[in-house]
């Protein structure tokens, strides 16, 4: 099952000083030390501390697809996966129009520091 595969990634990086990047633009959208996460239905709860001490809660949708690599967890939000090879539902998604969304059609990536 995906959750189970996405929670053996996540374990490791537990008590670790983390970054959530996006890759499209290459933006740093948190940062901090990585204590909690949880996985209810569609989203990902990380509970992060940041360098001023303070705990925040950081909800990300459950990515279409995840890879692990040495010290990064991606996250794929590409929209490609959703239509894959209709053209119609490749339309009906392309009529929807941007969003200002970090995780609309974009890879995010959680990076040990």
């Amino acid at each position: 099952m995906r959750i189970t595969e996405l929670e053996d990634h996540l374990k490791p990086i537990l008590q670790d000083s983390i970054e959530i990047v996006s890759e499209k633009t290459k933006k740093i959208i948190r940062k901090g030390t990585l204590i909690l996460y949880s996985i209810k239905e569609f989203y990902i709860t990380l509970i992060i501390r940041t360098a001023k001490g303070e705990t925040k809660q950081y909800h990300m949708p459950f990515p279409f697809d995840f890879e692990l690599s040495k010290n990064s967890l991606k996250f794929d939000y590409e929209l490609h996966h959703v239509y894959q090879t209709k053209k119609a539902l490749e339309d009906i998604v392309g009529d929807l129009g941007e969003s200002k969304s970090p995780f609309y059609d974009n890879i995010v990536n959680i990076r040990r520091l």
